[in-house]
């Protein structure tokens, strides 16, 4: 969602326990966020997603789901969609990793996403296949390393 000023992206930089998962998902109800991915280059900073979305009913509407939650059922997304509930789907740079779409993750992709959040990025972008997709968007090396 472009702000007034034509924007897209958005940097949050914040000490540890600032809430920046609580603030992401703030954007995320105001925004009417229907699909959130949150990736991360850290898979133990689930569990903190999982009880943020699941934690304040400011956020009620929103499931939580992750990589195991997809081999449940090759129509989840669609399911929950259809029961009028919004997702939050947290997956790591690990599982993404790869060249081609992975089957449980062609739901993902057959979706418009409407807020992806890259969290813990300073883990995974300078990895050489993490970092394929910032290279990707022509990212100067200087930007990579920030």
């Amino acid at each position: 969602m472009p702000s007034k000023k034509g924007r897209t992206n958005l940097l949050m930089y914040a000490v540890m326990r600032f809430g920046k998962s609580f603030t992401s998902m703030c954007c995320a109800v105001e925004m009417k966020a229907k699909l959130v991915v949150v990736v991360s280059a850290k898979a133990d900073v689930k569990e903190e997603w999982k009880r943020t979305v699941e934690s304040h009913l400011k956020f009620d509407g929103y499931c939580f789901l992750d990589s195991s939650s997809l081999l449940t059922s090759e129509t989840i997304i669609a399911d929950k969609q259809k029961a009028k509930e919004k997702i939050v789907l947290f997956l790591t740079l690990q599982d993404l990793q790869g060249d081609e779409i992975k089957s449980k993750h062609k739901e993902v992709f057959e979706n418009q996403i409407d807020l992806l959040l890259i969290d813990e990025t300073h883990f995974g972008a300078r990895a050489i296949e993490y970092g394929k997709v910032l290279r990707e968007e022509n990212l100067s090396s200087k930007e990579i390393k920030k």
